[in-house]
């Protein structure tokens, strides 16, 4: 399947889809456009190896979906937490998902209290 002349609307609905194969997935998790790797990160039957590869987006908005991910586990959250820190300025919605998720390791939530607790 060729993704780089099919439109944006069309890959975003295949991203999207819970039918689509994991390898179609993990091409799309790459594509250039943030819409599309969104709406894979959005897909509920994302694999866990799909979300990994999301977990350092540029996109803000596909760290979320990651982290919201009903599939999401802890290594994952771990994974996206330490990449908003190692950011300028973290995401603040994205904290406070990752800290709310009951998949989180307690000693994560410690460590968000002390490093973001003002703004929890």
């Amino acid at each position: 399947m060729n993704f780089k002349n099919m439109p944006i609307r069309d890959k975003k609905y295949i991203a999207y889809d819970p039918d689509t194969p994991e390898n179609i997935l993990l091409i799309l998790a790459k594509d250039d456009d943030e819409g599309v790797r969104r709406h894979v990160a959005y897909n509920r039957k994302a694999p866990i190896n799909v979300l990994k590869t999301l977990t350092k987006d540029l996109s803000w908005v596909v760290r979320f979906n990651v982290v919201t991910h009903p599939d999401i586990f802890g290594k994952l959250l771990l994974m996206v937490l330490d990449y908003e820190k190692s950011l300028t300025k973290s995401t603040i919605p994205i904290i406070k998902a990752i800290y709310r998720n009951k998949k989180l390791p307690g000693l994560a939530k410690v460590v968000i209290e002390t490093l973001y607790g003002e703004l929890l």
